[in-house]
């Protein structure tokens, strides 16, 4: 079992690490650039490479477009476009996996060649494979045995269509073509495709389909720290109209202290009243690590109310953990600390305190944090870079020996 502390700063540091500045912008004359291919591995001097094109969302497309290049000098004859097959392999965990029935990927190519030259690439015309039928990857020995005789006349139906398996969240998908060439077979595979699986259209789910998402969304923060932030990162996707189910599991007691940390963190990250309301609550909840991670993600509200909840907290003294993931809170996400919450820690005349702040500020800043401090160090607003320079050095201060 996690560590109580432990486990909040994996909150922490796994939400300041998913945080990226945003690119300067680049003018309206540029162009997005044309994406490049990314290859599997090469067989018989072949190679296959895929990449899904556009969104991919639970319940609706998933456009996969491939390409073929021979990366040997010379010519690799193909076969007819009308017998080379292919499938998609969608994994989201062990127990959790799909294989699509077979598609034909170059049948409706008007022009095909015979021989691929050496150092050519043919490219594949989109398909969707959500469309395709699919099965469970369990199965996989009896369909890939006959996908590779290339007679599905032994197989069942598939049960469902990959659009209704798909469901929001991380995936990983590889594409294999099945070539048939004099003396045998030839399968190529792509590289593995990272999916990142929206949620469904909320407007568009019926009462019941909604009630099982949120389900299986809550069930992810009971599993373990890495499915609860899985879980964050797909609540915070769905956004306003889960939050009320949020508080709801946040406030359940029985809930492991990581799932209600993470719990938390969507709440934080989600601008909401209601949210305000409920970490504003949670400040004097019993776990002090859920009060920890709305003292750090708390400010992203831009809650008047919360805020001051927080400096409140902080200014007890209590609690100086909590009091340095105030002051990161408000340094990373609002830019600025507030001069009370400075005064009571960092600039406190209690030289234990100021020893206690820096101590905290050393064991849970991570490096993106102290990366963003740096940043502030250097702004043109002398307030901010001030208060900066004072969390970098408190926290120097507290590194050395």
């Amino acid at each position: 079992m996690i560590h109580l502390r432990h486990a909040a700063t994996i909150v922490l540091l796994s939400c300041a690490a998913a945080r990226a500045q945003a690119p300067a912008a680049t003018g309206p004359a540029s162009q997005p650039a044309e994406p490049t291919w990314t290859w599997g591995e090469s067989k018989a001097g072949l190679q296959l490479a895929a990449r899904v094109e556009g969104e991919v969302r639970a319940g609706g497309r998933l456009v996969v477009r491939a390409a073929l290049r021979n990366v040997g000098e010379q010519p690799v004859a193909l076969p007819p476009r009308g017998q080379m097959r292919a499938w998609l392999v969608v994994v989201y965990s062990r127990d959790k996996a799909y294989l699509t029935a077979l598609t034909l990927p170059a049948k409706e190519m008007k022009t095909w060649p015979a021989e691929l030259p050496g150092g050519q690439t043919v490219e594949l015309p989109p398909f969707d494979a959500a469309a395709l039928g699919c099965y469970d990857y369990a199965d996989r020995r009896k369909l890939l045995s006959a996908y590779l005789a290339g007679d599905v006349s032994s197989l069942d139906k598939p049960p469902q269509n990959l659009s209704e398996a798909l469901s929001a969240g991380q995936a990983r998908a590889r594409l294999t073509v099945c070539l048939p060439r004099a003396g045998g077979l030839l399968a190529v595979s792509s590289a593995a495709l990272e999916l990142d699986v929206a949620p469904p259209e909320w407007d568009k789910l019926s009462p019941a389909a909604r009630k099982a998402f949120v389900a299986d969304l809550l069930a992810r923060f009971g599993d373990d720290a890495f499915a609860a932030q899985a879980g964050h990162a797909l609540a915070v996707k769905v956004g306003t109209p889960i939050v009320p189910d949020l508080i709801r599991a946040v406030q359940e007691p029985a809930r492991h202290a990581f799932g209600r940390m993470w719990l938390a963190t969507a709440l934080a990250d989600i601008r909401d009243a209601r949210a305000a309301e409920a970490l504003t609550k949670l400040l004097d909840d019993r776990e002090r690590g859920v009060a920890h991670v709305v003292a750090y993600h708390g400010p992203k509200q831009r809650s008047d109310a919360l805020d001051r909840a927080i400096l409140s907290r902080a200014a007890a003294g209590s609690d100086t953990a909590f009091a340095a993931y105030a002051l990161l809170g408000f340094m990373v996400h609002r830019g600025q600390v507030p001069a009370e919450l400075l005064a009571g820690s960092i600039d406190s005349p209690d030289p234990r305190v100021q020893a206690a702040v820096r101590g905290a500020l050393t064991h849970y800043a991570s490096p993106d944090v102290v990366a963003r401090l740096r940043q502030l160090a250097e702004s043109n607003d002398p307030r901010l870079s001030t208060a900066a320079r004072k969390v970098l050095a408190a926290m120097n201060a507290a590194r050395a020996p």
